[in-house]
């Protein structure tokens, strides 16, 4: 079944090709404001995050009209009860890891038990974007109560779902980016250092969803992962997740710690907030959104994992059409590290029997990306006689998401991935 799925002037046409072998085929509707999935799958997408309202997001748009393509609002406390009275849960952000003065940070205070000291006493800073940020001490019972009050407070300003706690994790991998001055914290460890976080991160009245995924162990996983061992912690963010701002699509070592890092979020029942950190013009990068896609379903959890674009689009609304394909009932369970994924011509790949676009059903699905950014490697699979076409931006702008693409190519190359379809 070929299914695509095209944008009118803010309204939506559902049309299913009349399948080869003798399928359903479904005639296009008439225009209207919105039309119900037409199948049994409850999810039209797969959950989703963006900025809305608030400080860093649209105001151009009604939270209604993102409230079908949105789960996930990182907002303020002026537009989150709107927000979240449309049926979007909003996370409030929060960054008692760094404070600085000037009013910038609430938590920022006067009490010296709150800072981390080096040896000799002296507190500790580092440089984010031309500022002095201070680093606190996450095992202090100071901080650890005004961490906890500031949320009791905002949570009497706006109906928040979640707190996104900024800058989370181990200090030494933030140290190889913004060197720390005048040192680390005296003694330090980075599992004591996660252990104390993680104890700060029980004290607050709203569930924590941390920043801090993206700190690798050097070519390893996430350091932070240890903070969702938390039970007020209902997942972590991975900030430049397949894609960065100064690497469009990742590749190699980067490439595979990413997906072990959502592998192993996922395998504890946690979110994993992939975070794309792109935002070049969303039409123009259909492959880079492809590649990152396929990338995030190879180990995406359809309950947990969360997807967040950041690519430029007219109404500001970053949520790609891609995000309406989710795939179910995959044919082998998800490997403890990427490389149980990996197929012997060299490709990484995944197949699914039940993918739905819009909640209509398209049949089985594969995500094939070769990261490798030397060779083509063979695609690995025969019966997919479809792929996956993207065009324009986001599902608010035009953006359209099709099966009718062609056949799979022989052989995938450098650096790019290939979503199929029957």
């Amino acid at each position: 079944m070929n299914l695509t799925r095209l944008r009118l002037a803010g309204v939506f046409i559902i049309g299913v090709a009349a399948c080869s072998n003798g399928g359903p085929s479904i005639s296009p509707a008439l225009p209207q404001a919105r039309l119900a999935p037409a199948s049994s799958s409850a999810m039209t997408h797969v959950l989703t995050a963006d900025y809305l309202g608030g400080t860093h997001g649209t105001h151009s748009i009604e939270w209604s009209q993102a409230a079908p393509y949105l789960t996930w609002a990182e907002t303020d406390a002026s537009d989150a009860t709107a927000i979240h009275d449309a049926g979007i849960k909003t996370l409030a952000y929060v960054a008692p890891n760094r404070t600085e003065p000037g009013g910038k940070n609430p938590l920022y205070n006067k009490n010296n038990a709150t800072f981390a000291h080096t040896c000799s006493g002296e507190r500790i800073s580092d440089q984010w974007d031309g500022v002095t940020e201070w680093v606190m001490e996450p095992w202090s019972s100071a901080l650890r109560a005004l961490f906890a009050h500031y949320v009791t407070w905002l949570s009497t300003q706006g109906d928040f779902d979640a707190i996104f706690e900024d800058e989370a994790g181990a200090l030494s991998a933030y140290e190889q980016y913004d060197p720390f001055n005048p040192s680390l914290p005296c003694d330090y460890n980075n599992s004591t250092w996660i252990e104390g976080e993680t104890e700060m991160n029980q004290k607050p009245s709203l569930p924590i969803l941390f920043n801090g995924l993206n700190m690798l162990n050097g070519d390893g996983v996430s350091l932070s992962i240890g903070l969702l061992n938390g039970s007020n912690t209902i997942g972590g963010n991975y900030e430049g997740c397949y894609d960065a701002e100064n690497q469009i699509k990742e590749d190699g070592w980067l490439w595979q710690d990413v997906e072990n890092t959502e592998l192993q979020v996922a395998a504890k029942n946690k979110i994993f907030e992939c975070m794309l950190r792109s935002s070049k013009p969303a039409a123009d990068e259909i492959d880079a959104r492809i590649y990152a896609y396929a990338s995030f379903m190879l180990s995406y959890n359809p309950s947990t994992s969360v997807y967040w674009t950041f690519f430029e689009t007219p109404s500001k609304l970053h949520v790609m059409p891609e995000s309406e394909l989710v795939a179910l009932s995959p044919t082998v369970p998800a490997p403890a590290t990427i490389a149980g994924l990996e197929q012997s011509g060299g490709t990484y790949a995944r197949q699914y029997q039940e993918c739905y676009i819009w909640g209509v059903a398209v049949g089985a699905c594969a995500a094939v990306v070769n990261s490798d950014t030397g060779a083509s490697h063979p695609f690995p699979f025969s019966k997919y006689t479809h792929t996956l076409v993207l065009s324009g931006a986001g599902v608010l702008d035009g953006g359209t998401i099709s099966t009718d693409g062609p056949a799979p190519p022989a052989s995938v190359g450098p650096v790019e991935a290939v979503i199929a379809f029957p």
